[in-house]
Formats: C-alpha cells, structure tokens, sequence
C-alpha cells in the first residue's frame, strides 16, 4: 500500500479550481509547460472572485503544481531563471493556500502579504507567458526551416531528374 505522501488527491470539484488543476496536470506532462502555467495563474490570481476551495482541493491543487514544477524546472535554460520559478511556484502555492482560508483567516493575513502574493504571481505569469510566447516562435522557425529544407531537396531532386 502507498504511503500518504505517494497517494494522488481526488480531484478538485469546483469548476475552477479543476481548471486550474488541469493546467498544472497538462504542465507536469512537460508539454506546453509556460502556456499551461500561464493558465493556471491567470485563473488563480482572480481566486477572490471565487468561492473558497476545500482542503482536499487546496492539496490536490498544491501535489499538482508539485509536478509542474518538476517540468517547469526541465524547460531549456533561459525560458524562466531559476529564482523566478523558485519565487513563482512559491506565489503559485501561495495563492492556492489563501484560495482555501475562509474570510476570517485571510483577515489575518497583512494586507501586503496579500498584495506582494499577487503581484509575484503576475510577474510569474508574464514570464511563463513570455516563456509560451518564445517556444511558440522556436516552434515556427523550427517548421519553417524544414519546410525550406524539404523545398530545398526537391529543388534537387527537379534538378537531377532534367539532367
């Protein structure tokens, strides 16, 4: 039998926090990890338009970013620097934790806390987008360069053949 630690969560049941959770399983895939956590930030950095989310969500959400961040820490060097994942994750989790606190508890929070949370948030998502942005041009380039090397050899193939 697994330990507690190894034992994967149920899934969230409110809409956004699910939303969220599927953003960072899709990261923790390692494919489309900066567009992803984009996502997931987005959605979390508006947690107070939302109701609060139960305990089993807030650690269903915290053992999703867990593996995201392993996949965010394998991304190329130079997409994100490592202090701004170690610092985004940090916020990412931070904001899932003030998702789960009823109103009373968040009232205990200094207000700058909560400001500094969101705004490291934002910065982590501008660079995950910035990140998303970057492959995304890596990905055009990468077709485009193989769609004028495939011209290229039929040019040669044309060529040989009216020899």
């Amino acid at each position: 039998m697994a330990s507690s630690a190894e034992q994967v969560p149920p899934a969230p049941t409110s809409d956004r926090a699910l939303s969220v959770l599927r953003d960072l399983e899709q990261a923790a895939t390692g494919q489309h990890v900066a567009w992803c956590l984009s996502g997931a930030l987005d959605t979390l950095r508006k947690l107070e338009q939302y109701p609060q989310i139960s305990r089993e969500e807030r650690h269903s959400l915290l053992f999703a970013s867990g593996r995201a961040f392993e996949a965010a820490a394998a991304l190329p060097p130079g997409l994100i620097f490592d202090e701004d994942l170690h610092a985004g994750f940090a916020a990412l989790a931070g904001l899932v934790c003030l998702w789960a606190e009823d109103a009373q508890a968040r009232a205990l929070r200094p207000n700058h806390v909560r400001l500094d949370l969101f705004a490291r948030a934002r910065i982590f998502q501008n660079h995950a987008h910035n990140a998303s942005l970057t492959e995304e041009i890596a990905e055009r380039a990468f077709e485009q360069a193989r769609h004028h090397s495939l011209r290229h050899q039929l040019r040669l193939v044309h060529d040989r053949e009216a020899k």
